[in-house]
């Protein structure tokens, strides 16, 4: 990390995934306080954009809260990394039925939930 110290704010739906990455950081010996993880609300990452203390804000999500990121992090001039609309990784282990495994890669890419419900 070269000197630089993260604040991870992950999504509401992913805050356990943020933990566990900071307990991996942990586990390998990086300073305490070198990468925590925030769990907090979307109004704490507009919060941290807009500290002093932030030089730099990377993004992953979607298109829409990408753009208001965007648009309040370059508001300040800082340097801004945006990935948008892009699909997680897919890891394939060697004893893998592919069968299986291409069925729910498939279904899990395509799958749709209703928010409204």
């Amino acid at each position: 990390m070269v000197g630089n110290t993260i604040v991870l704010k992950p999504a509401s739906a992913t805050m356990q995934c943020g933990i566990e990455i900071e307990k991996t950081f942990d586990k390998a010996g990086v300073p305490q306080g070198v990468f925590q993880t925030l769990v907090a609300d979307s109004s704490a990452a507009e919060t941290l954009i807009d500290s002093d203390d932030i030089s730099a804000v990377t993004f992953t999500g979607s298109v829409p809260v990408g753009a208001k990121v965007a648009q309040r992090a370059t508001s300040q001039i800082k340097r801004t990394v945006l990935e948008l609309g892009g699909s997680d990784p897919f890891i394939v282990c060697e004893d893998a039925d592919i069968e299986k495994t291409s069925t729910g890669a498939v279904k899990g890419r395509l799958l749709i939930v209703d928010k409204a419900v």
